[in-house]
Parts: C-alpha cells; structure tokens; sequence
C-alpha cells in the first residue's frame, strides 16, 4: 500500500521532499482517501484538522477480590502493577479527593514521559477519574468499579487527545492506534488483576 508507506516514511523523517506543494497536499489527500479517512480542506487548501483529535480505549476484566481492596489497591499502587508508570507522586492531597494533584513518569521502550494530573471525580469504592498534561498529549481517565458477589469489575475508559505535530498523526493513523490502544489498556488490566489477586497488603495490613 504505496498511500502508508510514504506517510510512515514522513513521519519518520526518512523523506525528503520533491513535489511541489500543491502537488504534495493532492498526494496526502490521496494517502487519505485510500484508507477513507476523507479531510476537509480549508479556503487556502490546506488540511483542517480538527479541534480535538482523540484516541479512545476501553478495557474490562473481572477481579477474585473485594471492591473494598481493589479500590485502593488500583488508585493507590499504580505504579507497582502497571507495565508504564514508573513513578506516581502525590503533589497536593485534597481531602475529598478531586483536585488532589500528582505527577505519573511513564516509560516505554526505553522512552520516558511526565504528565501533571488531577483528580476529577473520586467516588470510592466506585469511580476514580483524572485528567493528566503532557507534553505531546493529554490524557483523560476514569476507572469504575463494581461489585459483582465478592469479586470486582474494573473498567478502565481513556482519551488521548494529541497536541502539535502529535495532533496530526493522531489525525492521519488514530484508526489504527485505536486498536492497539485497547489491546494495551487490556495488558494493563491483566496486569491489575495479577497484582490484586496476588497481593497480600491488605492480608498482612489486618494481622
């Protein structure tokens, strides 16, 4: 598919450009509309990428474990059972919850990123929502949680909204991160699972 190869090329740097202009905006409209992803082009002919470009992802597992561990064990271990969040910081603790503000570092393939967060709803043993800033992006979060005869089920829903260049490419391939993006937000599920299941802070908390 020549359309995806010379956007990835593009977009990795790896090619250098010898169409006139106008000619390369009728090319990318082509890559476009062979995958139909049809854009709207402005007055001048440019690309009007939207306002708010969003990646969405949704994930669900069941947990053999109480709402009452799995609550705190998910909003306050993050950074011991998820396969990306290195650190997690308290920066400013609110005393119902929305608003306190944290820092998450998160690194993948050796790549690290720093996002600003803040509790926007936070309705425990139920719901726990947050908003968090990054650099390239922003990311909109919100675990519930529901109790289902002595187990849990979790669900975990998330927005990454792209900004600047990442914007665009969140534009151009967001079709396909949609996908890999639930398969991701699966991983860390299971990986949630694994640690609630397997943990014994609440077992050794209560002797």
């Amino acid at each position: 598919m020549p359309g995806f190869l010379f956007c990835n090329e593009l977009l990795l740097g790896s090619f250098t450009p010898r169409l006139h202009v106008s000619r390369f905006r009728i090319y990318l409209y082509d890559c476009l509309s062979h995958f139909h992803l049809i854009p709207k082009l402005n007055a001048t002919g440019v690309l009007d990428i939207p306002r708010e470009t969003t990646v969405h992802s949704q994930g669900i597992i069941e947990i053999d474990r109480l709402i009452e561990d799995v609550f705190p064990l998910t909003c306050d271990h993050v950074a011991e059972w998820s396969l990306t969040v290195i650190e997690d910081e308290v920066l400013e603790e609110k005393p119902e919850g929305v608003g306190t503000t944290f820092r998450v570092v998160t690194e993948e393939h050796g790549k690290q990123m720093v996002f600003q967060g803040v509790i926007t709803r936070y309705e425990p043993p139920y719901l726990n929502a947050m908003h968090l800033t990054g650099k390239m992006f922003d990311i909109e979060a919100e675990y519930t949680f529901e109790d289902i005869s002595e187990r849990t089920r979790v669900t975990l829903i998330s927005n990454v909204t792209g900004k600047g260049f990442f914007k665009v490419f969140l534009f151009l391939f967001g079709w396909m991160m949609n996908k890999s993006s639930c398969q991701a937000t699966q991983k860390e599920l299971e990986s949630l699972k694994s640690f609630c299941e397997e943990s014994a802070w609440f077992d050794s908390a209560a002797t």
